[in-house]
């Protein structure tokens, strides 16, 4: 399932996460996080579409959609992003952080 989120059409390149990771991974978390929010507004791509409607990451079975987002996943995926020092990592955190002691 990490596979499944990386390195596809919905997301950035991992190797471009992984860049821009390393340009900031000196600054604190709150820093990050609001650098990865500020990223995707300046960048342009991302439009809303409701995580439940027809070709929403939720209906899609998606943990992370860098194009087509709703508010609940742009919050998830800015501090998943700016929580992790790589996007393998940022993908197994969101799903620590969504489906924590899932199970227990």
């Amino acid at each position: 399932m990490v596979a499944y989120n990386l390195d596809n059409p919905h997301v950035l390149p991992t190797a471009q996460i992984d860049s821009i990771m390393a340009t900031i991974s000196g600054r604190p978390i709150p820093e990050r996080v609001a650098y990865w929010a500020d990223w995707f507004q300046k960048d342009g791509r991302a439009r809303y579409l409701f995580g439940l409607d027809p070709g929403g990451y939720v209906t899609e079975g998606r943990m992370c959609d860098d194009f087509r987002t709703d508010c609940v996943l742009f919050v998830y995926r800015t501090t998943a992003l700016g929580r992790s020092p790589h996007a393998r990592e940022a993908v197994q955190f969101a799903f620590g952080t969504r489906f924590y002691r899932a199970g227990v």
